[in-house]
């Protein structure tokens, strides 16, 4: 028969029957030597090594666990994978990872392991070992979809337990535009403003670049605040201003006439880039009056401004009022726009 009882380490102790006090423990730093003598309905032991009869097994006593390092909070893009991990001493301990599906406030639970859906039941995120040190999350490819959650690690063994701090896992997204540029008319005189918003909600803002192109052809070039010019032929084409801003995404053009113009955005940000929606720009230098026709007024409101050397008469763009100008109005004035 065998007695059992516990030294002051917390280790137990298995004691021959025979023996009319316990042996000793013995310290070794931080563990202890327990003495067994392998008798019938003992429990089964490791043996270290036998002598006379005695085994003599290590031992160690059960600490509790303590988190020795926090998880830290990341964002992950679409496509993206990361790592959340813990370290934690004490006695073997086991971990399971926990988060906050509700929100904050509500009630931390575990985490399953395998795919999990958005609130639109679209799967969103792969989760991997859920019960480790390290919790692997890969982000699915839903571009737009963005939330942030809490996470943390529940850590136990035997003798008791511990939580990490909470760290966020931001899922970011790619620019969502919710608004477009839109197709206009404008008269020569007068300038229009084409504008697209981001709402993907990101920490760090967006950047906006627009673009542009005459209508028709393949190639998109970046504009520039000031004078923008016809990359064939080198001639003016329209003033921007804004044509590249943070987060809000507005130009105005003002130009000349001619063919007509196509302008679009690439918004970007820390996930990515998207490009808007194209808009078509038709400068109307021969209704230079704004009226809504195209008439003889229009010839009157033009030399008006021609003979007093305003900017409005520079209808070429090219930087100057002459006669250059004169004949680019009245081309476009008998063509009707």
């Amino acid at each position: 028969m065998c007695m059992c009882a516990n030294n002051e380490a917390g280790a137990n102790i298995y004691i021959p029957s025979r023996f009319a006090a316990p042996l000793p423990p013995l310290r070794l730093g931080d563990e202890v030597l327990v003495w067994v003598l392998p008798l019938a309905g003992s429990p089964a032991l490791p043996e270290i090594r036998t002598d006379d009869d005695v085994l003599v097994m290590i031992v160690p006593p059960c600490t509790a666990p303590t988190v020795t390092r926090q998880p830290v909070g990341r964002g992950l893009c679409p496509t993206d994978s990361g790592l959340f991990t813990v370290d934690a001493s004490g006695t073997a301990p086991t971990f399971r990872w926990q988060w906050q599906p509700g929100g904050v406030g509500t009630e931390f639970v575990n985490i399953p392991q395998g795919t999990i859906n958005n609130a639109d039941g679209r799967p969103c995120f792969i989760v991997e070992g859920v019960s480790t040190a390290s919790l692997r999350i890969t982000r699915i490819l839903d571009e737009h979809y963005r939330k942030v959650i809490n996470l943390r690690c529940a850590v136990q063994n035997t003798c008791g337990s511990a939580t990490s701090n909470t760290a966020q896992f931001d899922m970011l997204a790619k620019p969502l535009l919710s608004t477009q540029p839109q197709s206009t008319n404008t008269c020569g005189s007068s300038e229009a403003v084409f504008s697209v918003a981001d709402t993907s909600g990101n920490p760090t803002p967006s950047t906006c670049q627009w673009q542009w192109r005459t209508f028709g052809n393949a190639d998109w070039v970046n504009m520039v605040d000031g004078l923008n010019t016809d990359p064939a032929t080198g001639e003016p084409a329209f003033t921007a201003t804004g044509s590249r801003q943070i987060i809000a995404g507005t130009t105005s053009v003002a130009g000349s006439g001619g063919p007509r113009r196509e302008f679009h955005a690439v918004v970007t940000n820390s996930c990515g880039s998207v490009t808007s929606n194209p808009a078509t720009l038709t400068i109307c230098i021969g209704d230079f009056n704004c009226d809504g026709g195209v008439d003889g007024d229009d010839v009157g409101a033009f030399f008006t401004q021609w003979e007093g050397g305003e900017a409005a008469a520079d209808v070429n763009a090219d930087g100057g009022v002459d006669g250059a100008d004169v004949s680019t109005f009245f081309e476009r004035w008998e063509a009707g726009c």
